[in-house]
């Protein structure tokens, strides 16, 4: 009975090292599974999947609309109205930016400066790094007005 506990002994011994190994490689790849999907998750809560790297502005829809318009018809009242809604747009002006699937943070970053929405890439990455939401960025078509702050365009970013 004795030889019979030692074997059991041994084998446990043995196999341990084993059972160690196997449950560190799975706590492993179920880090690095989990980071990956945080890094590529798709935004498919309203449907929207970024296949192209475009941008739109509503203030280009609106230079259309305009153009669009008779020359000859505008008054000096439109004029007036023109005007009244420039200051206004200038306040609340929606730009429409379409972030595509798998962009990195910086790509992201260049495209929110390049519409006029963040003046700093450095300080947009920071800030969003002090948020802990430098890597749940979704891809997709967002609106955001002109005049946001960081945290308002990091939150509507990781919707």
């Amino acid at each position: 009975m004795k030889k019979f506990n030692e074997g059991i002994k041994d084998f446990f011994y043995d196999a341990i090292d084993y059972i160690v190994m196997i449950a560190i490689i799975i706590v492993v790849a179920g880090i690095i599974g989990w980071r990956l999907n945080v890094l590529f998750d798709e935004d498919t809560s309203n449907g929207h999947i970024a296949t192209e790297n475009k941008i739109e502005t509503s203030k280009d829809k609106n230079l259309t609309n305009r153009s669009s318009t008779s020359k000859n018809n505008t008054s000096t009242a439109e004029k007036d109205d023109k005007k009244a809604n420039d200051t206004d747009t200038n306040s609340d002006e929606i730009t429409k930016i379409v972030i595509p699937q798998g962009s990195p943070c910086s790509s992201i970053a260049g495209i929110l400066q390049n519409e006029g929405l963040i003046t700093d890439k450095g300080e947009f990455l920071a800030k969003a790094q002090e948020m802990h939401l430098d890597t749940k960025f979704k891809s997709g078509e967002f609106e955001i007005k002109k005049n946001s702050s960081l945290e308002d365009i990091i939150k509507t970013l990781t919707k």
